[in-house]
């Protein structure tokens, strides 16, 4: 892989993120708490960014946009170049979006014990994994210039991680996938950087597709 930073955002907790809502690709905005996660990681990206310049992609989707233009605000003196990218968007999970795990359940889905990761993949017209792994691959293909900043969802920012560092999806479903942290790949490794506060809520909402 390339020698050019990566740094992989999740997007700010949203509402349906507090009530534990699938999202995949419909929306629903930030909180006053996402709003200042997304406030943090802009501060810790550019104490991160070398002076110059660096190119933004960003999911088409409300919270990611939303996500960005507070981290994009944070980033100032440098020279930022974004885009929306169809690509980085959130895994589609047909019926069930917009239900919490709760009322799947009660429409009397079962799930085996070990699909504690990709059970959301069983929706009636979900996306493939296969699917989405190839537009993922097809995103991380192009050359870079200059430093990538991605602002995606959990699901997507994981896999994009896991492709990058050579896992299998299934073991990139694994991973973890914060709201108070970033990513930096580089090498085909990568770097947590915390964004937590001293003081106030950090409580991120890392299991459901968002």
């Amino acid at each position: 892989m390339t020698e050019t930073p990566i740094y992989v955002l999740r997007h700010g907790q949203t509402e349906w993120n507090v009530e534990g809502r699938l999202q995949g690709h419909r929306d629903s905005p930030l909180t006053p708490h996402g709003r200042e996660q997304a406030r943090r990681m802009g501060v810790a990206l550019a104490a991160r960014l070398a002076s110059g310049g660096v190119d933004v992609a960003v999911s088409p989707l409300g919270r990611a946009l939303q996500t960005a233009e507070i981290v994009i605000g944070q980033l100032n003196g440098l020279a930022v170049t974004w885009r929306t990218d169809p690509r980085l968007r959130e895994i589609g999970v047909g019926q069930w979006e917009g239900l919490t795990f709760s009322e799947v359940v009660a429409r009397g889905v079962q799930f085996p014990p070990d699909r504690d990761d990709d059970w959301f993949l069983d929706a009636p017209g979900a996306e493939t994994l296969e699917g989405v792994v190839d537009r993922i691959g097809a995103f991380l293909a192009q050359k870079l210039d200059r430093p990538l900043v991605v602002v995606c969802h959990g699901q997507t920012g994981m896999l994009l991680r896991g492709l990058y560092m050579g896992l299998s999806p299934h073991e990139a479903l694994g991973l973890d996938q914060p709201q108070d942290a970033f990513y930096q790949l580089t090498q085909d490794t990568e770097e947590r950087i915390s964004c937590i506060a001293a003081a106030g809520n950090t409580k991120d909402n890392g299991d459901e597709v968002t």
